[in-house]
Protein backbone atom coordinates (compact mmCIF):
# COMPACT_ATOMS: atom_id res chain seq x y z
CA UNK A 1 0.00 0.00 0.00
CA UNK A 2 1.47 3.19 -1.26
CA UNK A 3 -1.00 6.28 -0.06
CA UNK A 4 0.80 9.48 0.20
CA UNK A 5 0.60 11.04 3.48
CA UNK A 6 -1.88 14.17 3.67
CA UNK A 7 -0.56 17.39 5.11
CA UNK A 8 -2.10 19.01 8.09
CA UNK A 9 -3.83 21.37 6.12
CA UNK A 10 -5.15 18.96 3.55
CA UNK A 11 -6.47 16.89 6.73
CA UNK A 12 -8.22 20.31 7.79
CA UNK A 13 -9.24 20.83 4.14
CA UNK A 14 -10.93 17.33 3.78
CA UNK A 15 -12.66 17.47 7.50
CA UNK A 16 -14.07 20.67 7.06
CA UNK A 17 -15.41 19.52 3.95
CA UNK A 18 -17.03 16.55 5.56
CA UNK A 19 -18.29 18.92 7.67
CA UNK A 20 -20.15 21.16 5.17
CA UNK A 21 -21.30 18.34 3.02
CA UNK A 22 -22.97 16.30 6.75
CA UNK A 23 -26.82 16.07 6.65
CA UNK A 24 -28.74 15.29 9.57
CA UNK A 25 -31.29 12.30 9.05
CA UNK A 26 -34.71 11.58 10.68
CA UNK A 27 -34.70 8.71 13.16
CA UNK A 28 -36.31 5.65 12.13
CA UNK A 29 -39.84 4.71 12.62
CA UNK A 30 -40.57 7.85 14.41
CA UNK A 31 -41.93 11.36 13.50
CA UNK A 32 -41.94 14.80 15.62
CA UNK A 33 -45.00 15.65 17.42
CA UNK A 34 -46.59 18.71 19.72
CA UNK A 35 -48.54 18.23 22.51
CA UNK A 36 -50.73 21.08 23.76
CA UNK A 37 -50.23 22.51 27.10
CA UNK A 38 -51.85 24.45 29.68
CA UNK A 39 -50.73 27.77 28.87
CA UNK A 40 -51.44 28.93 25.69
CA UNK A 41 -48.86 28.71 22.67
CA UNK A 42 -46.70 26.69 24.26
CA UNK A 43 -46.42 23.41 22.34
CA UNK A 44 -44.44 20.42 24.07
CA UNK A 45 -42.82 18.67 21.72
CA UNK A 46 -41.95 14.94 21.98
CA UNK A 47 -40.89 12.12 19.31
CA UNK A 48 -43.45 9.28 18.55
CA UNK A 49 -41.65 6.05 18.22
CA UNK A 50 -43.30 3.10 16.47
CA UNK A 51 -41.75 -0.16 17.73
CA UNK A 52 -41.56 -3.48 16.07
CA UNK A 53 -43.70 -6.67 17.35
CA UNK A 54 -41.13 -8.41 20.27
CA UNK A 55 -41.06 -11.73 21.33
CA UNK A 56 -41.90 -12.42 24.78
CA UNK A 57 -42.01 -15.97 25.94
CA UNK A 58 -42.66 -17.51 23.02
CA UNK A 59 -45.32 -14.95 21.71
CA UNK A 60 -44.81 -11.76 19.65
CA UNK A 61 -46.82 -8.95 21.41
CA UNK A 62 -47.92 -6.14 19.29
CA UNK A 63 -45.83 -3.06 19.97
CA UNK A 64 -47.32 -0.02 21.70
CA UNK A 65 -46.54 3.60 20.60
CA UNK A 66 -44.22 5.12 22.63
CA UNK A 67 -43.84 9.18 23.32
CA UNK A 68 -40.67 10.77 24.25
CA UNK A 69 -40.13 14.14 25.70
CA UNK A 70 -37.80 16.45 24.25
CA UNK A 71 -36.61 18.97 26.64
CA UNK A 72 -33.40 20.61 24.76
CA UNK A 73 -33.82 23.78 24.27
CA UNK A 74 -36.46 24.56 27.01
CA UNK A 75 -33.83 25.27 29.91
CA UNK A 76 -34.26 29.42 29.00
CA UNK A 77 -37.62 29.16 29.15
CA UNK A 78 -38.65 27.18 32.21
CA UNK A 79 -37.98 30.37 34.63
CA UNK A 80 -40.47 32.70 32.71
CA UNK A 81 -43.07 29.35 33.14
CA UNK A 82 -42.91 29.36 36.87
CA UNK A 83 -42.45 32.67 37.46
CA UNK A 84 -45.87 33.06 35.75
CA UNK A 85 -47.26 30.01 37.30
CA UNK A 86 -46.34 31.82 41.33
CA UNK A 87 -48.74 34.99 40.35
Amino acid sequence: MSATKLTRREQRAQAQHFIDTLEGSAFPNSKRIYITGTHPGVRVPMREIQLSPTLIGGSKEQPRVRRKRSDSGLRHLRPVWRSADCH
